[in-house]
């Protein structure tokens, strides 16, 4: 069964983000994706790409790791992290959007989270 979307770019069933170019993956994901996931979708939708030469899926993969409590408190930490990417590639940065960029971020990772317990929940009354 494939995923099926929403209006924000996840599958109505399993909760998992997807790019809004298509819906191809299969659905069931069991785990919610990482803070740092979603970070990297939201930069990719503004043009803003991993290269080989960079460290942001060590960032991202770092920032995974993490909860979303722990992330909020460590804002800072993932903006610094944020800025000097920025120039090393030699993008302008301004603290106050990447501020914006990250909560969203950790927003979006609750909203899954809490998508996917409630389609758990639903299985769960379906089988009893």
């Amino acid at each position: 069964m494939r995923c099926t979307p929403d209006l924000q770019g996840y599958c109505k069933r399993c909760g998992k983000i997807q790019p809004f170019s298509g819906f191809t993956a299969l659905c069931g994901r069991s785990k919610p994706h990482g803070i740092g996931s979603h970070l990297k979708v939201m930069l990719r939708r503004v043009g803003i790409k991993s290269l080989e030469a960079c460290d942001c899926s060590k960032h991202a993969r770092e920032i995974n790791k993490w909860t979303a409590e722990k992330a909020e408190l460590r804002i800072q930490k993932i903006i610094e992290m944020m800025r000097g990417e920025a120039q090393t590639r030699g993008i302008a940065f301004s603290g106050s959007l990447a501020s914006l960029i990250v909560r969203r971020a950790i927003a979006n990772h609750r909203a899954e989270c809490r998508r996917m317990e409630a389609s758990r929940a639903a299985e769960v009354r379906v089988s009893d």
